[in-house]
C-alpha cells in the first residue's frame, strides 16, 4: 500500500512468518533502488546510507516497522512516496538502458530531483516522433499561403505562432521576414518537421527562423561583440549590419 502524502496508514496485521517474507522482499526491493545497473556505481559510504535509510523507509510503508502514527511526519511519508517512484521509474527505464545511459550519474541530486530526470528520461524514450503539426489535437492545418489574401494571412500567422507557444515552441530570428515569408516557413518547414513529442516538456524549443544562415544573422541579429569575434574566427569579410526590416512582437522566452 502506497501511503499518502499528507498521512501514512497504520501497519496491517500480518503474522510473524508473512514478516519475514515481506522483510526480505522488502530488503531485496530496497537493494534493487540503490543498485540498479543503469546508472554508474556510487561510492560505499553512501550505498550503505541510502541502503539503509531506503530498507527503513520501505519497511514503514509495508507495515513491517511499528511506528506510532502521530510521529510520522509529511516528509517521511513524501520520501516513501519518491522512493516507491524512483523504483518505478527505474524500472520502466530499464529496457532502454545503454552504455550512454550507463554513463549518467545523479548521486549528486536529491531524491526528488532524481526522479524529475529519470521522468524526462523516459518520456524522451518513449514519446513518438511526429510532424509538429500533429502535436495537436485536433492537427493544426493551415491554408497554403497562395489561398491567402494580405488581411487572411496575417490573422491566420498570429493565431499559428500564439498555437505553437502553447506548445512551448519560440521562433527566433523572424523580423528579416515578411508576414508571407514567415507563414510559408511555417507552412513549409516547420509544421511539417517531425520531431519528438514530449509529454512532459520543461524548455522552449527555439526554431531559428533564419535557417542557420551566418549572413542572416551577422547582417540583422550579431552583436558588435559577436559580429568582432566572428571574424576572428572566419577570417571571412563581414556583410553590413542592418535593421532588420519587419519589426515584430512575438511571445518569447529566455534561452
Amino acid at each position: 500500500m502506497r501511503p499518502g502524502a499528507g498521512h501514512c496508514s497504520a501497519a496491517p496485521p500480518f503474522s510473524r512468518l508473512a514478516r519475514s517474507v515481506w522483510a526480505a522482499d522488502c530488503t531485496g526491493y530496497a537493494n534493487y533502488v540503490v543498485g540498479i545497473q543503469i546508472f554508474l556505481p556510487i561510492s560505499c559510504e553512501k550505498r550503505l546510507h541510502l541502503l539503509q535509510r531506503h530498507v527503513l523507509f520501505c519497511m514503514i510503508a509495508l507495515g513491517l516497522l511499528e511506528v506510532p502514527h502521530r510521529s510520522m511526519s509529511n516528509s517521511v511519508c513524501i520520501e516513501i512516496e519518491e522512493l516507491v517512484r524512483n523504483a518505478e521509474l527505474r524500472t520502466e527505464l530499464e529496457p532502454f538502458a545503454d552504455e550512454s545511459v550507463s554513463r549518467v550519474r545523479l548521486s549528486h541530486r536529491s531524491l526528488r530531483h532524481e526522479n524529475e530526470f529519470l521522468v524526462g528520461m523516459l518520456d524522451w524514450e518513449v514519446s513518438p516522433v511526429e510532424p509538429i503539426a500533429r502535436w495537436f489535437v485536433p492537427e493544426l492545418s493551415i491554408p497554403a499561403p497562395g489561398r491567402l489574401d494580405d488581411k487572411q494571412l496575417v490573422q491566420t500567422l498570429e493565431r499559428v505562432i500564439e498555437k505553437l507557444f502553447e506548445k512551448k515552441m519560440s521562433l527566433d530570428f523572424t523580423d528579416h521576414l515578411s508576414d508571407r515569408e514567415l507563414y510559408t516557413l511555417i507552412y513549409r518547414d516547420i509544421l511539417p518537421s517531425r520531431e519528438k513529442n514530449l509529454r512532459h516538456r520543461n524548455g522552449f524549443i527555439h526554431w531559428d527562423c533564419s535557417c542557420g544562415d551566418d549572413e542572416t544573422w551577422l547582417r540583422f541579429y550579431a552583436s558588435d561583440h559577436e559580429r568582432e569575434e566572428h571574424q576572428q574566427c572566419t577570417g571571412d569579410p563581414l556583410p553590413p549590419k542592418e535593421v532588420p526590416p519587419h519589426y515584430r512582437e512575438l511571445p518569447q522566452c529566455a534561452f
